[in-house]
């Protein structure tokens, strides 16, 4: 180990290279101001989530995330210098390909700013801002202490996030870090903390307490009863990629375990489930139509999900639907379509505030026949939009998105008409009255509805695996049990 002054000469001898990571050894183990303040930051965030990254004095939000973060590298740059936090990031950080990603992702911020406003890509920026993690752990992480230190922050934030988690899961679901307003793709991440570092420690006859094991365990059991989707892929894959880095002795065993741990969560979830306690996904709301050859939302567009119902103001008739910025208004399966066929989408939309608002049409996700973007005015009055699609498919997604400009905006008098530019011109065919459909001996909807599917009309009378079913199934509506 380097002494304090071979260190300070490294640099003219051996290199920034060579100095930095010599600094390695000559940092100390004890806990710093910067690795306590990140703690935590990591504790408090996977035990609160969104509630704590977006706490709000009145009318100002505070980035919490943010705040911490700017500490924590104000306190380790202060710690180490400049210039040795830079020569220590050029040695343990690959640089190059990290600037180029936040390059890539500048790019597509201005990129985004341009089409769908600061309000439509602040989500999308946290992908590239929260990179800085990566050279701040660099710089806060600088011995095997310190990283069984962070590794051990890691543990007990699992901790606490399954103990919270697991309280409000079956006593307060309802609550602002509950199931039923919490992101859980986000809360299984943080219980996830618990179980992969725990196996691996295992794995690696590290011996965890006994206390840890039984958590771990209990956070896999609230991990399968979320049914997210992405937890339910990410978990196996998880442990299996740790299985397989074992050392060759243990694979065996710790396949066997990780297996075994798995089917005995999910019984264990079955269980819980059977007793009726706790939150259970809630039924979804599958919004199905047929175009025959056109689809023409009725007065209160019972065909679609999403949005507030508003009556006395409507783009014809009486009833239209009103959205938040970012809230979409869909129709899941829109059936009836002729695959190649041009169809022209109408539908009129009114900005609640004076704002140029932005938004898409069509399958937002990418597939199908894809969305087109729609701008309209800032004046408070309806307008009118009109888009052509074609169909890929017998079946697509049609969302009407509003993405940037106004707070809030009405959609109504949503159409779709076989055909391109000429349908343009055609009157839209309105849908028939339940008292004309009545005379005439009819009883099918005009044109289309949504209707809510139980979680448990599928999957032989198992809850569980009807959850599951619903996970995975493309026709229904993102809900709670997708990944948002």
């Amino acid at each position: 180990m380097l002494g304090t002054g071979e260190a300070a000469s490294a640099p003219a001898r051996r290199g920034v290279k060579d100095y930095a990571r010599a600094l390695v050894s000559t940092a100390g183990d004890r806990w710093t101001a910067d690795l306590a303040v990140l703690g935590v930051l990591l504790t408090l965030t996977a035990v609160f989530g969104r509630a704590f990254s977006k706490l709000h004095v009145p009318g100002t939000p505070l980035y919490v995330t943010e705040i911490a973060l700017a500490i924590v590298t104000v306190l380790a740059v202060r710690r180490y210098g400049l210039s040795r936090s830079v020569a220590r990031i050029r040695a343990t950080v690959p640089v190059i390909p990290l600037l180029v990603f936040w390059l890539a992702g500048a790019i597509a911020t201005v990129r985004g700013l341009g089409e769908f406003g600061f309000s439509g890509v602040l989500q999308d920026i946290g992908l590239a801002e929260y990179s800085v993690v990566l050279p701040l752990v660099a710089l806060v992480v600088d011995s095997r202490a310190r990283a069984r230190q962070l590794a051990d922050i890691l543990v007990y934030a699992g901790l606490a996030a399954t103990l919270v988690f697991g309280l409000v899961f079956f006593f307060a679901p309802t609550s602002p870090i509950g199931p039923e307003a919490y992101p859980n793709s986000a809360a299984t991440i943080y219980l996830a903390l618990l179980v992969l570092l725990v196996a691996a420690r295992w794995g690696h006859r590290l011996r965890p307490p006994a206390a840890h094991v039984v958590a771990a365990v209990a956070a896999t059991v609230l991990i399968l009863l979320t049914v997210v989707r992405s937890a339910l892929l990410a978990l196996p894959t998880a442990l299996l990629a740790l299985v397989v880095q074992l050392p060759r002795d243990r694979r065996l065993i710790g396949g066997i375990v990780a297996g075994g741990a798995l089917v005995a969560a999910g019984a264990a979830a079955l269980a819980v489930q059977n007793t009726g306690v706790g939150w259970r996904p809630a039924a979804q709301l599958v919004a199905t139509a047929a175009a025959s050859p056109h689809f023409v939302a009725d007065d209160s567009s019972t065909a679609f999900v999403g949005g507030r119902s508003v009556t006395g103001d409507a783009s014809s008739g009486n009833a239209s639907r009103e959205l938040a910025l970012q809230e979409t208004f869909e129709v899941t399966a829109l059936s009836g379509l002729v695959p190649g066929e041009t169809y022209t989408v109408i539908f009129s939309v009114r900005p609640l505030q004076p704002a140029r608002t932005k938004g898409f049409v069509g399958d937002t996700s990418g597939s199908g026949w894809a969305s087109k973007s729609w701008t309209v005015t800032r004046r408070l009055r309806w307008q009118s939009v009109q888009r052509t699609l074609t169909a890929t498919a017998a079946t697509e997604r049609l969302v009407v998105w509003p993405t940037a400009g106004a707070a809030r905006v009405r959609v109504d008098g949503v159409a779709v008409l076989k055909g391109g530019v000429l349908a343009r011109a055609a009157e839209p065919p309105r849908p028939a009255s339940p008292g004309a459909l009545a005379r005439a001996g009819e009883t099918r909807p005009a044109s289309g509805e949504a209707v809510r599917v139980a979680p448990d009309d599928s999957g032989g009378g198992v809850p569980i695996i009807a959850d599951v079913r619903h996970a995975f199934s493309g026709s229904v509506a993102s809900g709670s049990s997708a990944n948002v």
